[in-house]
């Protein structure tokens, strides 16, 4: 069943495989019911309610259960910053959806789970249960450290026509400088968020599919992928010709590997 749920952390290509596992259902389901919820437990300061019940009114069986869910669901501004809250919510949702709907969703594990009684183990597994494949993706940390924070340089997240129209100019050979101090702090964050993500997917015997292998390990892993999205790799030139001080950060990874 065309049933995927992609375990990720923040710029390791989740959306590119998102969009390609779900331009694929659209094309092999022959079901126009097809839908991808995207990140579905991740809190978003802004939400509505017409967008939200508009992507899980194909998830849920009935229209009675669809009207009875959304008005029980605690709808983001009254939330707070719960993320146990509405992780809670909405796997109740994504539970009481039938068993044969085609739709693919992120499970984004970045959040510090420190502060918050958030069992993932316990989610996941049933999430599995509810007929899902659960693949967790991957990419190199010091990859994912620079394209979150040359990202944030640049206000841009994820490639469009629009963009590659009005802003290709914008990444030219050395035309970007980051801060070691960031670089530090965020590579270490990555490093040890990404052991904890593995642990995670390694007790659930996940499918395991690399950011620099996307497309072989999809055919590999028999996922559906059809790259006719725009979502797919940002940017086309090397990080060591975009960032002037490259050199400089990859001895900071290496210390910190070292240590």
């Amino acid at each position: 069943m065309f049933r995927y749920c992609v375990l990720s952390i923040p710029r390791t290509g989740s959306t590119w495989l998102t969009e390609g596992i779900y331009s694929s259902l659209l094309y092999d389901s022959l079901n126009e019911n097809v839908i991808n919820l995207g990140e579905f437990f991740t809190l978003h300061p802004i939400q509505g309610r017409a967008s939200f019940a508009h992507r899980i009114k194909y998830v849920l069986d009935e229209e009675a259960m669809i009207r009875k869910q959304i008005q029980s669901i605690p709808w983001p501004e009254n939330l707070g910053h719960s993320l146990e809250t509405l992780m809670e919510n909405r796997l109740t949702t994504l539970l009481a959806g039938a068993k044969n709907q085609p739709v693919v969703l992120k499970y984004m594990y970045w959040t510090p789970r420190d502060s918050e009684k958030i069992n993932d183990l316990e989610n996941f597994t049933k999430i599995k249960n509810h007929n899902f494949t659960i693949i967790n993706i991957n990419r190199d940390p010091f990859e994912s450290t620079v394209s979150v924070l040359v990202s944030k340089k640049t206000n841009f997240w994820i490639r469009t026509t629009e963009w590659n129209t009005k802003n290709i100019r914008l990444l030219t050979k050395s035309s970007i400088t980051l801060s070691p101090e960031d670089v530090k702090s965020t590579y270490i964050g990555y490093v040890r968020v990404s052991k904890e993500k593995q642990k995670l997917a390694d007790a659930l015997n996940c499918v395991n599919v690399n950011y620099e292998s996307l497309k072989s390990d999809c055919i590999v892993n028999q996922i559906p992928f059809e790259e006719k999205n725009l979502s797919k790799k940002v940017y086309n030139i090397s990080y060591d010709e975009i960032i002037t001080n490259y050199n400089e950060l990859l001895e900071i990874k290496n210390q910190i590997d070292n240590k």
